[in-house]
């Protein structure tokens, strides 16, 4: 592995988890009032973008790292659309 894989793991690790504290909180609150959708949507468009783009590069770093991204903010715009009060 050299020094750019490296940094590559290092960025998918960062990037990925970094949204996990976040719907963890919402699963175990059932709130999502404070998320705002259309950045959860822009975040899903930008996330599947980069998937594009890596498969284009054959860049495994930039289709994993934003597959976990998509996966996980995707959750959180579920979320958010189900915990809607009534």
């Amino acid at each position: 592995m050299d020094a750019f894989q490296i940094v590559g793991f290092i960025a998918l690790i960062a990037s990925s988890v970094g949204f996990f504290p976040q719907v963890v909180k919402t699963f175990k609150t059932k709130k999502a009032e404070d998320l705002s959708f259309y950045t959860l949507l822009l975040l899903i468009i930008a996330a599947t973008s980069w998937i594009v783009y890596g498969f284009s590069r054959s860049d495994l770093f930039i289709i994993w790292t934003n597959s976990i991204i998509f996966v996980l903010v995707f959750m959180l715009a579920i979320m958010k659309l189900s915990y809607r009060k009534s």
